[in-house]
Order: C-alpha cells, then sequence, then structure tokens
C-alpha cells in the first residue's frame, strides 16, 4: 500500500502543478559565430531556452554555457578546439505557460497611493567635505615648490633710442616641515636684473632682490592662526607688510583678527621704519549655504612721522545665489580737520558694486565704481609736492596745499554674451565721467566674435573696439587665429590689429598696425615655457616688444 501511496501523491503534485506538468526537454542546434581569446559566442540564445550552465555538445567536446543573451550565448573554452561555423547541440527545458480563464480587473491608481514614502533627492541628506578652489592634485602635499624665469624686452624699430630689458628669477616655496604641527613657512623672492644704455637705478627703483613674502605661520588660515615675518597681505583689503598677524575663529564661520608692523619701502621694497600700520579684521564665510555669503571689515590706522596719518575702514561683501554673484565694497576714511588736501573730516574714498550672472549660454554683468585718490602724508612724501591735489596741480610750493576736494571719479560698465558649444558672442562697454577738476571723460564700447572649435584643433576671432575722450580717439579691428598642437600640449596663436587714431588737437588721422604671436608649450606636466612677440608700427612709434617666460613646479 505503500509504494502506492507513493504513485498517487506524485501524480497529484504533476496535475496540480502547470508549470510542471507542461515542461518537456527539446535539442537546439547551436552555432559558432565568433571566438575571441578562450571564449567562444554561439547562437541562438536565451529565447531558444539557453541557459546559464547548459551543456553544448560539438563532435569531440562538451562545453558550458557561461552567459547568455537573447539572442546569444558564450562558452568558456580551454583550448582552440573550436573554429568558426561549428555546429552542436544542447538539451533545454521549455515550458509551455497556459492561461485559463480571463485576467483579473486592473487596480486604480488611487489604491496604491501611500505605499511607498516619499523620494529623498541624494543632496539633502548628504555632507560632503568644502574644498577650497586652491587646493588641488597636490593637496596631502606638505612642499610646494614653483621656480619660474621671464624675460622681456623693447626694441625701438626706428630712431636713435637703445633697447631696453629686464630679466627676473623667481622662486616660491610653501613649506610644512612637521608632520604633528600645522606650521608653515612660505617664501616668494626674485632676483631681477634690468639692461639698456643709460639705465641708471635711479632712487633704488629697480632693485637687484625683491622680496614679496617671507612668512612663518601656525595654524589654520580659515581659523585659528598666526604669522610673522613679511606678510604678503596684511588683511583682505590690505597689501605688504612687515610684521605680525593673528587670528582666532569666534564662532562657526566668524574670524576675529589683528595686526601690526611696518610698511615696506614701495619703491625698492626693503624694509623701512616711517611707517607703521595696525588694524584688525573681522570675517564671515558660510560655504554651506546656498548664498555663500561672504563679509570682510577691516579697520585700520598708520603712524607716520610720529603722529596718527591713516584712518580707515573697509568693507567688502558678496554673495552667490545660484550661478549668480553679488559683491560690494566700501571705504571710509577719516582726516584732520586741518588736513593740507581741505577734505571733508569723514569720507567715503571708494566705493561699489558688481553683478554677474549666466542663464543657459547667456551670461552679463554690470559694475559701478567710485574712487578717490588714497591720501596720506607717507604716500605725499614720496611724491612732488600737491601730486594729490587735482584743484592745483601746477603749484611749485614746498607744502601741500589743496583749495577743494571734489575729485571722486565715477565708472560704469556692463557686459554681455552667449557661449556655445563652438561659437562665442561678447559685447560691452564703459564710461568714466569726468570730474569737476578733469573735462576729460571716457567712453568705450567692444564686440567680440569668437570661433572655439575650427577643424577640431583650430579657433578665431574677429573683434572690434572704439575708444572716445575729449582729448583722443581710437577705433581698432583685431584679427586672430589659433590651434593646439602635440595633442594640446603646444598652443600657438597670432593676430593683426590695424586702429584708426586721431587727437582732436589735429586735423589729421593715422593708423597704427600690430602684429603679433605667442606660443605656450607644455614640455611636462611641471614645466610649461611661452614666447611671445608683438610689433606696432604708426605715425609716433615703431617698436617690437618681446617676451619669454618659463614656470617649473616639480613634485616633491
Amino acid at each position: 500500500m505503500k509504494p502506492l501511496s507513493l504513485s498517487a501523491l506524485a501524480l497529484t503534485l504533476a496535475l496540480a502543478s502547470p508549470s510542471l506538468a507542461h515542461a518537456r526537454r527539446a535539442w537546439v542546434r547551436v552555432e559558432v559565430i565568433d571566438i575571441s581569446g578562450q571564449t567562444a559566442y554561439i547562437t541562438p540564445g536565451r529565447e531558444a531556452g539557453l541557459r546559464v550552465g547548459n551543456r553544448v555538445r560539438f563532435r569531440n567536446a562538451t562545453y558550458r554555457v557561461t552567459a547568455v543573451t537573447s539572442s546569444s550565448a558564450t562558452l568558456a573554452l580551454e583550448k582552440d578546439s573550436l573554429s568558426l561555423g561549428a555546429k552542436g547541440r544542447v538539451r533545454v527545458r521549455t515550458v509551455n505557460e497556459k492561461t485559463e480563464g480571463p485576467l483579473r480587473a486592473t487596480q486604480k491608481l488611487a489604491n496604491y497611493r501611500g505605499q511607498w514614502p516619499a523620494p529623498v533627492r541624494p543632496a539633502t541628506t548628504q555632507s560632503p567635505r568644502y574644498v577650497p578652489i586652491d587646493q588641488g592634485l597636490e593637496e596631502n602635499s606638505r612642499m610646494k615648490l614653483q621656480l619660474s624665469t621671464s624675460t622681456g624686452g623693447i626694441v625701438p624699430l626706428s630712431g636713435g633710442t637703445g633697447a631696453y630689458g629686464r630679466s627676473e628669477i623667481r622662486g616660491k616655496l610653501h613649506a610644512e616641515p612637521l608632520s604633528s604641527s600645522p606650521m608653515s613657512i612660505d617664501t616668494d623672492a626674485a632676483l631681477q636684473i634690468w639692461y639698456g644704455r643709460n639705465l641708471g637705478n635711479t632712487s633704488g627703483s629697480r632693485p637687484l632682490l625683491r622680496v614679496r613674502q617671507l612668512e612663518m605661520a601656525y595654524g589654520n588660515p580659515s581659523a585659528t592662526y598666526a604669522s610673522l615675518g613679511r606678510l604678503r597681505y596684511a588683511a583682505s583689503t590690505l597689501g605688504m607688510l612687515d610684521g605680525v598677524r593673528v587670528q582666532a575663529a569666534a564662532t562657526k564661520g566668524f574670524n576675529v583678527g589683528a595686526f601690526g608692523g611696518f610698511v615696506p619701502d614701495p619703491i625698492d621694497g626693503t624694509p623701512a621704519f616711517a611707517a607703521s600700520r595696525f588694524g584688525v579684521q573681522g570675517s564671515y564665510r558660510d560655504d554651506e549655504s546656498d548664498l555663500r555669503p561672504t563679509l570682510d571689515i577691516v579697520g585700520h590706522g598708520s603712524i607716520y612721522d610720529g603722529s596718527m596719518d591713516e584712518r580707515r575702514l573697509s568693507t567688502f561683501a558678496a554673495i552667490y545665489p545660484g550661478s549668480t554673484r553679488i559683491s560690494s565694497n566700501l571705504e571710509l576714511s577719516v582726516f584732520d580737520k586741518d588736513n593740507p588736501w581741505n577734505a571733508s573730516q569723514f569720507q567715503i574714498s571708494a566705493g561699489g558694486m558688481d553683478i554677474a550672472t549666466r542663464i543657459g549660454p547667456w551670461h552679463g554683468g554690470a559694475r559701478f565704481d567710485m574712487r578717490r585718490p588714497e591720501r596720506s602724508r607717507w604716500l605725499a612724501s614720496f611724491l612732488p609736492d600737491n601730486w594729490l591735489c587735482t584743484d592745483n596741480p601746477q603749484n611749485t610750493t614746498t607744502t601741500i596745499d589743496c583749495l577743494s576736494n571734489s575729485d571722486a571719479r565715477y565708472t560704469v560698465g556692463a557686459d554681455t554674451g552667449l557661449l556655445f558649444d563652438k561659437w562665442a558672442i561678447d559685447a560691452g562697454g564703459s564710461y568714466i565721467a569726468p570730474t569737476q577738476y578733469t573735462d576729460s571723460g571716457y567712453l568705450g564700447g567692444f564686440f567680440a566674435l569668437r570661433a572655439l572649435s575650427l577643424f577640431q584643433t583650430g579657433r578665431a576671432d574677429l573683434s572690434l573696439t572704439a575708444n572716445t575722450s575729449d582729448v583722443f580717439d581710437s577705433y581698432a579691428l583685431r584679427v586672430g587665429l589659433g590651434s593646439t598642437a602635440l595633442q594640446g600640449d603646444m598652443d600657438i596663436s597670432a593676430y593683426y590689429r590695424p586702429a584708426l587714431s586721431q587727437y582732436h588737437a589735429d586735423f589729421d588721422s593715422w593708423i597704427e598696425q600690430g602684429f603679433g604671436g605667442a606660443l605656450s608649450w607644455d614640455i611636462e606636466p611641471t614645466l610649461r615655457v611661452q614666447l611671445g612677440a608683438d610689433a606696432i608700427f604708426g605715425r609716433y612709434v615703431d617698436v617690437l616688444y618681446v617676451q619669454s617666460a618659463a614656470v617649473w613646479r616639480p613634485q616633491l
């Protein structure tokens, strides 16, 4: 009775399972259509019933299926035992599915509402680390060295004057000698050689050695930080200083700092002790905000000849909504009531605003700027008497004596353009308003059309410029060609620029012609060489400019 019961049970399961009841085995013929290395490709594939693991039999051997697509399959070969066109067969299992009865009614879309969670954008749950733009592939390097050399010369092509030139060998080093300490050393120094006939070292204006930075620092420049030596920047709105700067992180995004020291000689850059400068700075940055706001406030003063000289408050602010940049700056100067420039005791000495945006291929921008001369007794000591007076420039007295002070210069400008894959169009203009004591204003504009890709490696540009003032007018056309070579490591360009010029006081105009070319070659990833030459021919000048440069950034 037991064997009979088992047989009955098996028959019942077979009848209850349509997929098993209708399954059968069949032989399928295959053919080799390609061979690559130790892999053979056969046809047909999954549509004929082939599956991974099936054994395919040929005349002299049997191979196992390793991968299947809808119309083909692959076999792993142990040796070159098959040839193109070889035919074999494989036994596959096929299933004839049978659908009985009508299909079920579809569910309404509303029945599925609320069954899946709301989608979440990955960017809302991720917090990637902010990387400043100046941190590249060498971010983890504790030593960075840059050596460069440049040579430039002016060669008159007519007249009796001689040629003049200048060469420079410059080195920049950033070193972090201790891996366990955030101490760093920054150096930027250059040897300069001037050559030419009757070229003396007037008032030390052409020093042999110029040191732009020699600084030792400790800490993180964006948080708690201290530096000592020749500082390239005393603050975000101030230049070189021989002294010390300290900074502390007050709270998230806020930093406060102070600085003090002596101002180097502005002519030759040597240490000087005639003027001392001191001040404080507050900064705010939020790189995680959508607007990425930036704010710098710098208050500084100086002492010259034993008494207070400069007293200024400078601000800079910027936001970056999307692909737009909006920035502004303002400088307030405070003078003594009896100051020699007859300036107001409180005076806005500089201010401006800049906006730039990009929408698809279009970009545009506008800017406004107001400036007055930067006045200080220390600065005036390096200039002729009354140089900082706009209303009395011919006064040759030994004391500064300005009659009035209404000399703000205003500048406005705008530009727009379209940038496509192979073409670019740009146009813009600017206007400088005359001051109360200078009748000469300035108005200029430009239009440029560029082909960014010609014959894959070439480019071309055509531009027009027009400049007019109360004294001089100039209208110019520029045609340029360029191309890359050596798989992009070399770039070559040349241009021709005729310009129509005329002084308002002259009845005749003249054409000034310019030619030029440049070559840039990345000989190695760490070595770049640049060469250039420009020749200008006109009524008042026939001259050749030549320049060369090389930059080496070794991997340390």
